[in-house]
C-alpha cells in the first residue's frame, strides 16, 4: 500500500514538470476529478475553489470545525495571496520614443513610477473579482485597493497624475492629443513565471499536490489561457486610470466617492452574478 502511494505522488509531481499535461486531482473531500488545464479549468466557475478545497468525509464527521476552518481558508487563499499576490503581477511601460510629440511624457514616465501599482491593483481587484471570482469579500478586496491607489501619501490619491490633469486642464484640443500620446506610450504586459509559484529555491518537483503552490500554478494557467485579452483591457484602460484619457479605472468612478463607487459596484456584481457566497 506504502509503494503505491509512494508511486502516485511521484507521478503527480512528474506530471505537473510537464508543463501541465491533463491531470487528475483528490481533493480532500475523496472525490477524483479529472482536469484537463486547457479545457475544463478554463470552465471552472469558482476560480478553483471547488477542485481544490474539500474535507476527507471522516474528518467532516470528526472534527466538523477543523473541516470547516480549513475549507474557509483554503477558499479565501485563491484570494489572497493566490490571486492578488503569488500566480501573477500585472505592469505597465511607458516608452516615450513611440510619442515623439509629448512634451509631457517625460515627466508622465517618471510619475508613473509611483503611480504603476495604484493602476495594476485595480486591475488585479477587477480580474480577481469580477473576471475570475477568486475575491469575494468586498470590504478586505476595498481596503486593499485603496492601500495601493492612496500608497503613503493619504489622503492624496496618486491617480490621476499631475501631468494628465495638466494637460486636461489646458484646452480640450491639447486633452484630446495627450489621451492619444499616452496610449501611443505605455504597453503593458503580465508576469505569469512558474517561479512565483514555486517553494523557496524549490522546483516543479518540489510541488506537493493540493498544496498552496500548485493552486498557484494552477491560477497562473488560469490566468494565462486569458492573458491575450486581458492585457488588451488593461492597455485600454490605462490612460483613462492616469486622467490622460476621458473615462474610470477599474472600479473607480471619478465623479462619485471613490470608496462608494468600489463598494456599489463589487456589491452589486457579487449579488446577481456570485453562485458561490463571500470568500
Amino acid at each position: 500500500m506504502k509503494h503505491i502511494v509512494g508511486q502516485n505522488k511521484a507521478v503527480m509531481k512528474m506530471m505537473l514538470a510537464l508543463v501541465w499535461l491533463p491531470i487528475v486531482l483528490v481533493p480532500a473531500a475523496g472525490n477524483v476529478i479529472e482536469v484537463g488545464a486547457a479545457v475544463k479549468w478554463q470552465k471552472d466557475k469558482t476560480c478553483g475553489k471547488d477542485l481544490f478545497c474539500g474535507c476527507n468525509p471522516h474528518m467532516q464527521h470528526m472534527s466538523p470545525d477543523l473541516c470547516k476552518t480549513t475549507l474557509k481558508q483554503c477558499h479565501r487563499s485563491f484570494c489572497s495571496p493566490l490571486c492578488l499576490r503569488m500566480a501573477w503581477m500585472p505592469h505597465v511601460n511607458v516608452d516615450c520614443s513611440n510619442a515623439h510629440k509629448w512634451v509631457g511624457c517625460q515627466r508622465f514616465a517618471e510619475e508613473m513610477v509611483t503611480a504603476e501599482r495604484a493602476i495594476t491593483a485595480q486591475f488585479q481587484a477587477y480580474v480577481c473579482s469580477t473576471e475570475f471570482g477568486c475575491c469575494n469579500n468586498v470590504t478586505r478586496l476595498v481596503d486593499w485597493v485603496e492601500g495601493h491607489v492612496f500608497g503613503d501619501q493619504y489622503p492624496r490619491s496618486l491617480l490621476p497624475t499631475q501631468s494628465c490633469k495638466a494637460a486636461a486642464a489646458r484646452s480640450a484640443h491639447s486633452a484630446a492629443e495627450t489621451c492619444k500620446q499616452c496610449q501611443a506610450a505605455v504597453t503593458v504586459h503580465l508576469d505569469l513565471d512558474t517561479k512565483r509559484c514555486l517553494p523557496p529555491h524549490g522546483t516543479l518537483r518540489d510541488v506537493a499536490p493540493l498544496s498552496l503552490h500548485e493552486r498557484c500554478l494552477f491560477l497562473a494557467d488560469r490566468i494565462g489561457t486569458e492573458q491575450s485579452r486581458l492585457k488588451e483591457v488593461l492597455r485600454k484602460q490605462v490612460c483613462s486610470c492616469a486622467g490622460c484619457c476621458a473615462g474610470d479605472c477599474f472600479f473607480r468612478e471619478r465623479e462619485h466617492d471613490w470608496l462608494a463607487s468600489i463598494i456599489a459596484d463589487v456589491t452589486t456584481h457579487f449579488e446577481t452574478n456570485s453562485p458561490f457566497g463571500r470568500y
